[in-house]
């Protein structure tokens, strides 16, 4: 949770200030497809984090700081979590829904998400798939496209969906 939301939240927050003296800011935030709503099995939790009028920058970090408690007393499904669900994929689909409530906040900033697909790096034991090349170019693609939609999420190099 420290890494992939707080990480990314304390970057944006300091970037920001920068970004906007620029007329072409972006962020691009590495994401998964393990962070993407539709793997989450309960109804009311997807809804919540799909309504972006709504959500909340402090419901997010309620939902950050409660999990690993939650994960440590086997309660994940007090908040609406899957059974089952690990902090990685917690910690991607609220970074997914930070990602689209800053991008909301501040429309002059180019704010995306992309899964770069599972590449052969050692954080996974080089078990990926994909080169760290072809990794990169979904990332690279959205950072240097011409400014475009913003608050959206990207598999690779397709515009997918939340």
């Amino acid at each position: 949770m420290k890494t992939n939301y707080y990480g990314v939240k304390y970057m944006t927050e300091a970037f920001l200030p920068l970004l906007h003296l620029s007329n072409a800011g972006r962020i691009v935030n590495v994401s998964s497809t393990r962070g993407q709503l539709q793997g989450l099995n309960n109804e009311k939790l997807k809804k919540e984090l799909d309504n972006i009028d709504n959500l909340t920058v402090e419901r997010i970090d309620h939902l950050t700081n409660s999990f690993p408690k939650h994960v440590r007393d086997n309660t994940v499904e007090e908040d609406g979590w899957p059974p089952r669900c690990n902090v990685y994929r917690a910690s991607k689909v609220l970074m997914n829904a930070y990602t689209r409530i800053i991008a909301k906040r501040y429309p002059s900033v180019t704010i995306n998400c992309v899964n770069p697909g599972y590449v052969s790096t050692d954080f996974n034991s080089n078990t990926g798939f994909l080169t760290v090349s072809e990794g990169a170019q979904g990332p690279v693609m959205v950072a240097l496209a011409e400014r475009g939609p913003t608050g959206q999420f990207y598999d690779r190099t397709q515009l997918s969906t939340f």
